[in-house]
């Protein structure tokens, strides 16, 4: 009778050590799933943040590239503004100077034939 008895705490014993092992590795089972999640969720985050930090970059490079653009523009129109003006300045200053030459040859040949009409 002691023996079952013995026997009978003994397998007591391995059943509250079966559950206790259970309950262990439940514990460790979900231990390792919520760090495998959090660890998910951590990678989610960097990536997001990563592609917001790369789409940011992107877009700050599209608008430098739009605004050294439009500055390219600006200068490039006020450039020729300005070479407008000056080749029309030159126009104005060579056809002066091409009717004074042109007065002055008449004026040349006049004398030449003996008219002194200036």
């Amino acid at each position: 009778m002691r023996e079952k008895v013995t026997k009978m705490s003994n397998l007591g014993e391995e059943v509250m050590e079966n559950g206790h092992n259970r309950e262990k590795l439940n514990r460790n089972n979900l231990e390792e799933e919520v760090m495998e999640s959090r660890d998910r969720r951590k990678n989610r985050n960097r990536n997001s943040l990563r592609e917001e930090v790369t789409e940011r970059q992107i877009s700050q490079g599209k608008l430098k590239k739009n605004n050294l653009g439009e500055e390219v523009t600006k200068k490039k129109n006020s450039l020729g503004e300005e070479a407008t003006k000056k080749r029309s300045s030159l126009e104005e200053e060579g056809a002066e100077e091409y009717i004074i030459i042109k007065k002055h040859r008449l004026k040349l040949k006049a004398e030449s034939k003996g008219f002194n009409r200036y």
